[in-house]
Parts: structure tokens; sequence; C-alpha cells
């Protein structure tokens, strides 16, 4: 009984890590765009991206992701297969300016 209750408390414990992990988001840099093969290197990592999928915001704004480009700076979150699910721009500003200009 007592190996059940500790089977059962790592599990939960995992699945509440992992739950927070995605919550959190990550941030980086985006390096490389290959958007019509389903990826997007961040910061070293390639990343899985799918346009019905991923959602992209500048501040409360959605954007389509034509919008985004090589060297904003940006903060992500996946979902439990590794796939993009939102990416917030963050920077840098001159970027961000055209964005808003548009």
């Amino acid at each position: 009984m007592r190996t059940f209750r500790s089977g059962l408390v790592a599990v939960l414990f995992f699945s509440l890590a992992t739950v927070v992990l995605a919550q959190g988001g990550q941030t980086g840099t985006i390096e490389q765009l290959d958007q019509d093969n389903g990826a997007i290197t961040i910061s070293g990592r390639i990343l899985k991206f799918s346009e019905s999928t991923t959602e992209i915001y500048l501040g409360e704004r959605r954007l389509s992701p034509v919008s985004i480009d090589q060297g904003m700076v940006v903060r992500y979150t996946l979902d439990e297969k590794g796939v993009l699910l939102r990416i917030d721009l963050l920077g840098p500003s001159d970027m961000l300016k055209a964005l808003d200009d548009h």
C-alpha cells in the first residue's frame, strides 16, 4: 500500500511539474524560420510549428505567422508533444514598432 501511494505521489508530482513548465514559457531569439516545413529555430532549438495551432501575439493583439522574423526575441510555450502553442513577441523594439505601424 505504501509503495502504491509513493508511486501515485510521484506520478502526480511529475504531471504537475510538466504543466507548470508548459505554462511558464521560455524565452529566446528566432534564428531560423522554416514554417513551410513546420519548424522554427529559437536559440538553437528546432521547434515544431503549426499555423493551425501556434498563436502569435504582440501584447494582446494576435498576429499572423508571417509577422515573425529572424532576430526577434520571443517568449514561447509548447504543448505536451513539443509543438509551439504560443509565441509572444518581446523585441527588439525597432522590429516591434514596424509591426505596430502596419
